[in-house]
């Protein structure tokens, strides 16, 4: 069995307030009046692979120093960290877990920590576990207290199993996510409100010609891929996209309103093949200017979104050809989620792909000549082909030997988003998906700057002065 927490052998999480940035250092002797951190930032370290216990160990992610180690003597099968504005009064954020026998653990373990879990994570939190061997997905709600104070195991609020079909993988909104206009403006002006469901599931599943036909009863004729979105507080199937002729293994990314994904398609003596699939709500008719106004604030929030009563969403789809493999893929992270977001490829050549998500728009025009709104609204035309230009590999002419995982982290700049990539190699850079539109460049002439400041202030001086003297020989006129 897998969980979406299980994905790494060694997981990290950060469990205190990060008040300083990490690369910062303690302060030196000679600075004695810098205050130290409200918080300190804290990385906690969890080996999970295979193992009927779990040892916690913590340390301070400046000065090293590390905390007492702790046990939980059950094998764990899903963890989980707080949200950001759940947090302690200390500003630490809880890290739960749920034991194979549904038994909740909370790390720290002080009481304090399991009274704060109960009132303020448990509530309010569900999981799923997807069981690969049995092709099956179980959602569950926390347990209302951790098992050290006898509270009932976890119990099934809903499965969905899917009879003869293989799951290729799963994937899920990034934790934490911010989005910063839940609409779409479409260049006719109008507006599509992005379905934006923070409990989104996407499971990508795989099926034999001759195999049983799950959804429509009989014998397949072909090899099918299927791509379902789910709901994993309901359990209830939002869509599900269907590709004949088609076969693993098949990777996907998650993030706001849509899903990107990659699998081999048996079309044309085979190729490889990048899916699109978009969520939206519906469509209003033209913005009045005081909606513009709200868009372009960020003010256009509705309530707050429940899963149990939020209507099935309106679904958008296309398929372009890719033509390299892909072993991982990764979405960009910023800190205010400003910046555009791009899909980072793990590519077949060792080698780290960065895909502007303009090229994978299921509305894009098709075989139609862009409108001035189009242009004015940075539309890009279909393509059935998506190119990958040298200058869009993150790893530029090198390669991360044995490449298999990436993981992307919000910069302090919002234009900036970290990577790390890993293999045998490891290889770290910055990307800015919508350019340093907050950075000056390099050659930035300051030079000149300085100057053109100079000359503007003596101008202004200039003027302030003769002024004055005018006014003076006005008033004795």
């Amino acid at each position: 069995s897998l969980s979406l927490s299980l994905s790494l052998t060694l997981t990290l999480f950060l469990t205190h307030s990060l008040t300083h940035s990490l690369s910062a250092s303690p302060a030196s002797p000679a600075s004695p009046a810098s205050p130290p951190p409200p918080h300190p930032p804290f990385l906690s370290l969890f080996p999970l692979a295979g193992s009927t216990s779990t040892f916690l160990a913590s340390f301070d992610a400046i000065t090293g120093n590390p905390d007492p180690v702790e046990v939980v003597s059950e094998k764990i099968v899903h963890m989980g960290l707080a949200p950001t504005h759940i947090r302690m009064d200390d500003g630490t954020r809880v890290v739960y877990m749920v034991d194979a026998s549904g038994g909740a653990h909370v790390f720290p373990s002080s009481p304090a920590a399991k009274a704060f879990y109960a009132a303020n994570i448990a509530p309010i939190s569900f999981y799923y576990l997807v069981e690969t061997d049995e092709a099956r997905v179980t959602g569950y709600q926390l347990p209302a207290k951790t098992a050290d104070a006898g509270s009932p195991a976890s119990a099934a609020l809903w499965t969905v199993q899917f009879s003869g079909e293989t799951v290729e993988t799963f994937a899920a909104p990034p934790a934490d996510e911010i989005v910063q206009s839940p609409v779409r403006i479409l260049p006719d002006r109008s507006v599509m409100y992005k379905y934006l469901n923070p409990n989104l599931l996407v499971l990508a599943t795989s099926a034999r010609a001759g195999d049983e036909d799950s959804s429509a009863g009989g014998i397949l004729d072909d090899d099918v891929v299927n791509i379902y979105t789910i709901d994993s507080v309901t359990g209830r199937v939002l869509s599900r996209t269907r590709h004949n002729n088609a076969r693993g293994p098949v990777y996907a990314v998650c993030s706001e309103n849509w899903v990107v994904y990659h699998y081999w398609s048996l079309e044309r003596k085979g190729r490889w093949e990048l899916g699109v699939i978009e969520l939206y709500e519906g469509a209003e008719s033209i913005l009045s200017a005081e909606k513009v106004v709200d868009v372009i604030r960020g003010a256009t929030e509705k309530e707050a979104f429940s899963s149990y009563t939020a209507k099935n969403p309106s679904v958008s789809r296309q398929t372009m050809i890719f033509p390299h493999a892909v072993r991982s893929m990764k979405v960009t992270q910023t800190r205010y989620g400003v910046t555009l977001r791009n899909v980072l490829m793990a590519l077949g050549s060792d080698q780290v792909y960065s895909l502007d998500k303009r090229f994978a728009d299921p509305r894009a025009p098709v075989n139609k000549q862009l409108t001035m709104e189009d242009r004015e609204e940075g539309v890009i035309p279909y393509q059935a082909v998506i190119p990958v230009p040298p200058n869009r590999l993150l790893t530029y002419n090198q390669t991360i030997v044995g490449l298999r995982f990436m993981e992307t982290a919000p910069a302090r700049l919002e234009s900036v988003c970290h990577v790390f990539a890993i293999g045998l190699d490891i290889f770290y850079t910055r990307t800015s998906p919508s350019r340093s539109f907050d950075l000056l460049a390099e050659d930035f002439d300051y030079l000149v700057l300085l100057l053109m400041i100079g000359a503007l202030a003596g101008l202004t001086t200039l003027a302030w002065w003769k002024t004055k003297q005018k006014d003076l020989n006005s008033a004795w006129r």
